[in-house]
């Protein structure tokens, strides 16, 4: 794999996790899904039995960190669930699985999301009313 393949293929990793990620929170905020991302954080490390000391521990992200996305009611970043997903030795996709099911986009679903994220958070918010209300 040369350099312009290795970074193509990383930008395409990144961009699809991100969809998967925006996706996620979309579907959450229309009322689909069950829980948020720290929720499920919090089903991981609850079924692990780990306090967030050793959650911090296993994924080498700084418990001040973890503990203020709660607080603040912040999501992580993609690097940050990256971790994550490591020291819970699953992949991203069975993070972002809805109800065990990957979320598979199609190429209409990936240009819509390449759109929102071009969207401020108060346009996500009206094309969100928009949405429910059709």
């Amino acid at each position: 794999m040369n350099n312009n393949e290795f970074i193509r293929y990383n930008y395409t990793t990144i961009n699809i996790k991100s969809q998967a990620f925006i996706v996620y929170n979309i579907r959450k905020r229309l009322g689909e899904l069950k829980m948020t991302v720290l929720e499920r954080i919090l089903q991981l490390r609850n079924e692990r039995k780990w306090t967030e000391y050793r959650l911090s521990e296993e994924s080498g992200i700084a418990q001040t960190t973890i503990s203020s996305w709660f607080k603040k009611d912040v999501c992580p970043s993609i690097s940050s669930l990256e971790s994550l997903c490591r020291a819970f030795n699953i992949t991203m996709s069975q993070f972002f699985a809805y109800e065990n099911v990957p979320v598979v986009l199609t190429d209409k679903q990936r240009d819509l999301l390449d759109n929102w994220n071009r969207l401020s958070k108060s346009q996500q918010d009206k094309f969100l009313d928009l949405l429910k209300s059709m």
